[in-house]
């Protein structure tokens, strides 16, 4: 083939090889119309031109958004001069020269104190005015009802108020009985199948403890057991 017929479709097939399509305009036009990408190892979708009015267009829809916002904060200082501006015009309100306002509105602290019920009297007492174990742990009770549980105690059998020294005391805290129901309940058992009280030498012993029937009603349950395995056998 002759050099002067091949020369220009190589020449052509050069320039269409460095040539791109814009994704937005859809044109093709020559690699230098294109951003190179970060890096350099490629070019932008768009070319310059589309890129440039992408960002005119954003540029212009922003300012609508701030025209439109300081519209409305002007319309919300002239309706309420004294309440505070909503968080979204903060903005707007720091582009007309005044004191820049918090974007979100920090929650004021009140001087009135946490309010709480007392368990002992029942009253509504100040939170602070319970009683503290240690440093960030309060009671459920306040403090004349704890100090009043610390000298007087409620027997748990009896039901009577007593001093705190009348109590038994265990290894690790103050029994819930009074030393007389204490005395009482090691000697005097309630059997809650009878449903009477008898004395200790009337129950059997289990590991040191009494047994949770008398002898008598455990007998009795034996008895009818053995009758009722008798009856299904015949």
């Amino acid at each position: 083939m002759q050099a002067w017929l091949w020369r220009p479709t190589v020449q052509r097939d050069r320039a269409m090889a460095d040539a791109k399509s814009c994704a937005d305009c859809l044109r093709i036009r020559p690699a230098e119309a294109f951003h190179k990408t970060r890096g350099g190892a490629g070019r932008s979708d768009r070319c310059r031109d589309c890129i440039e009015q992408r960002v005119a267009a954003y540029k212009a829809d922003k300012q609508q958004q701030q025209e439109a916002l300081d519209a409305e904060l002007i319309e919300f200082l002239s309706a309420f001069p004294s309440r505070p501006i909503p968080g979204h015009l903060a903005e707007a309100f720091s582009r007309f020269g005044r004191e820049r306002v918090p974007k979100r509105q920090t929650r004021r602290l009140s001087n009135r104190p946490h309010m709480t019920r007392c368990a002992g009297c029942g009253e509504a007492v100040p939170k602070r005015e319970l009683w503290e174990y240690r440093p960030g742990t309060r009671a459920r009770y306040c403090r004349p009802c704890m100090v009043r549980r610390f000298v007087e105690r409620e027997c748990a059998d009896c039901s009577q108020t007593k001093l705190t020294r009348e109590f038994f005391e265990g290894l690790r805290a103050v029994s819930p009985y009074c030393i007389a129901c204490r005395q009482k309940r090691e000697h005097e058992k309630h059997c809650p199948r009878c449903d009477r009280t008898k004395p200790a030498r009337d129950y059997t012993r289990s590991g040191g403890k009494l047994a949770g029937w008398c002898k008598q009603c455990s007998v009795e349950a034996q008895r009818q057991r053995r009758a009722a395995a008798r009856s299904r056998a015949g």
